[in-house]
């Protein structure tokens, strides 16, 4: 066999010298199939990137806000109503901006609705999920170890913020700036709403004025003037109870202490004149109509007072044992949480526990027993502020029956001392009745001032973190139609070598 057999024929220039393929002469000899493939396969991936511009995609807006009001983390209105963040998506909300900004022909209310999602949200949240998907994600975790490290997770989700949330509408049958605008306008239409429906309005305990004062006006009929003295008295204490008390929180709220009356009286002129009046009118009226229905039917008096402190002393004696429940639950508590010494324990161990994390088994142990300490101190605060409001409210039904007792020695007393007038006391309480009543509706002039400047619905309810993030998801991405021209250019380009290879083998066989 000769050398030329095995270097094939030089004219060919399809094998060299030493046996190698000449690829820059077969590129050379064949270079109208590779641009005739190169021109095929970038017309081709040219015509798939239009197509899949053309497709309708997936428009994608998130808008995120962080609700401001006093009480969202806890899952209810500035009046103390229920709140749920599925309030801002309901179908309430959606379909009057459907509607609004005419989007009837472009996608049903009801495929509007399924888009439209809300979820909690926050950079914090984010960090603390990645950090424990890739905790959890560990194979090679027991069972306890899982539930150690699911338990730690929730304790510290239950600690970050619950009032930011991601509105977010997801659809093809929408534009994106037709989804950027609907996602805005969400949370601006339920605070508007919520507003109007009064869940932004203080709950105070302001009694009506009016009515107060069409209860004063009734005319009393013969053999009920005594009794009807006695209702006036005890309604006008008590509308001044609850007026004291709204004027106290009312002057708590940020602000008020600048607003004015119609008068240009201030929050603490207007408790001020109430103490007064109570101190110094109105209780001195009240002992004299209770004094002069002692006189005129002391039967009756005495019966009606006999309900009165036992209704008193049963409400404390109710909250003397709930407020001693809850006290004798936090007790037992701290023995049970008390820190017990074990056979095995040494000195030293006991010291170093909890510091020093060992590599044995007793660390995942440990890890359970701090998950199990952490749902006991979410247990031991609640319990401690319930016990805080049962002494409160035992302290509040103490106070009334210290009032009761006090009420019975200064109505013995007036009634001792004589000169009593039924027409003169009459007089006296709806003096001072038509006196509250004034200052009770110039009291709802200053908390509607209040209402309108602090709880203004845009600014107040909820607030936008950023601009809404607008993206569109086609169907076929321009990376994948890339890496599909570049492949369909590759297979073109082998076919064309093949093509190559078969006519230099027939022009050889020639």
């Amino acid at each position: 066999m000769n050398s030329g057999t095995q270097a094939g024929n030089p004219d060919d220039g399809v094998v060299n010298d030493v046996g190698s393929i000449d690829i820059l002469g077969f590129a050379m000899r064949h270079r109208s199939l590779i641009v005739l493939s190169t021109i095929v396969a970038a017309l081709t991936t040219v015509g798939a990137y239009a197509i899949a511009q053309a497709l309708p995609g997936t428009t994608t807006a998130r808008f995120q806000i962080t609700l401001t009001f006093k009480g969202a983390a806890k899952g209810q209105y500035p009046n103390e109503a229920p709140f749920s963040p599925q309030d801002l998506v309901g179908g309430d909300i959606l379909e009057p901006l459907w509607k609004a900004q005419g989007l009837e022909g472009r996608i049903e209310l009801a495929d509007l609705s399924r888009s439209i999602t809300i979820s909690r949200t926050s950079r914090d949240l984010t960090l603390l999920e990645s950090e424990y998907e890739q905790k959890l994600a560990n194979a090679k975790l027991t069972a306890s170890e899982r539930q150690a490290l699911e338990a730690e997770f929730k304790s510290k989700l239950d600690a970050l913020a619950k009032t930011d949330f991601t509105i977010t509408c997801s659809t093809d049958l929408l534009t994106p700036g037709e989804a950027e605008r609907f996602v805005v306008a969400i949370p601006a239409e339920w605070a508007r709403r919520s507003d109007a429906a009064g869940a932004s309005v203080y709950d105070f305990p302001l009694p009506n004025p009016k009515q107060f004062r069409a209860a004063t006006e009734q005319s009393t009929e013969g053999g009920g003037e005594l009794r009807e003295l006695m209702a006036r008295g005890e309604r006008l204490r008590d509308f001044t109870a609850r007026l004291v008390l709204t004027l106290d929180e009312l002057s708590r709220v940020p602000g008020s202490e600048l607003l004015t009356d119609s008068t240009g009286d201030t929050i603490e002129d207007l408790r001020q004149t109430v103490n007064l009046i109570q101190q110094n009118l109105m209780m001195p009226a009240y002992v004299d109509a209770m004094a002069l229905a002692r006189n005129s039917s002391p039967a009756e008096y005495s019966a009606v007072i006999e309900v009165r402190r036992h209704m008193v002393e049963h409400a404390k004696a109710e909250s003397t044992q709930r407020s001693e429940v809850l006290h004798d639950a936090i007790r037992r508590l701290s023995v049970d949480q008390s820190p017990r010494r074990t056979d095995h324990d040494g000195p030293d161990q006991q010291n170093e526990r909890g510091i020093i994390a060992n590599v044995d088994g007793t660390f995942i142990d440990r890890m359970i027993e701090q998950a199990v300490q952490n749902r006991d101190v979410e247990y031991r605060r609640e319990l401690s502020v319930r016990a805080i409001a049962a002494d409160l409210e035992l302290a509040d039904h103490a106070a009334r029956v210290d009032f009761e007792l006090w009420l019975e020695r200064a109505v013995e007393e007036r009634t001792e001392a004589g000169k009593l007038d039924v027409a003169e006391t009459t007089k006296r309480l709806i003096s001072l009745s038509n006196q509250i009543a004034d200052l009770a509706d110039r009291t709802r002039e200053i908390l509607v001032a209040v209402s309108r400047r602090n709880l203004n619905p845009a600014s107040v309810l909820y607030q936008g973190d950023i601009a809404p993030v607008v993206t569109t998801e086609r169907p076929v991405s321009t990376r994948n139609v890339a890496f599909a021209g570049v492949g369909f250019w590759f297979v073109l380009l082998g076919l064309s070598a093949v093509a190559g290879v078969v006519q230099d083998r027939r022009r050889a066989l020639a």
